[in-house]
């Protein structure tokens, strides 16, 4: 037998949907990324944005040498916890801008 998955995630998805998926998948970490980056700049309570940086990158890191959102190897715990990451990125960048009133 051979190897069912390329333990890359990026290559796996690009072996199984071609370039429009790798871009989409790219596209898609750059998204929460830049989500965080954003947050992060904005003072959106900047060292939950900075971590939450850190944990997409770290992510998407981990990724290149496995395949953690693979449905049929991986832990149900996992995807879990990365979809929860993506959306808790993508809300902390739409909280309102924190702005301080000057004291009397």
């Amino acid at each position: 037998g051979g190897v069912e998955q390329a333990h890359n995630l990026p290559l796996q998805v690009a072996a199984e949907t071609g370039a429009v998926g790798l871009i989409g998948l790219l596209a898609f970490f750059w998204w929460m990324a830049r989500a965080c980056w954003r947050a992060w700049r904005l003072g959106h309570v900047p060292i939950v944005a900075y971590g939450m940086l850190f944990a997409v990158t770290a992510f998407f890191v981990r990724n290149l040498t496995d395949n953690l959102l693979d449905l049929a190897n991986s832990a149900d715990r996992i995807r879990v916890l990365a979809w929860t990451l993506f959306a808790a990125a993508l809300a902390l960048e739409r909280l309102p801008r924190h702005t301080r009133q000057a004291a009397p």
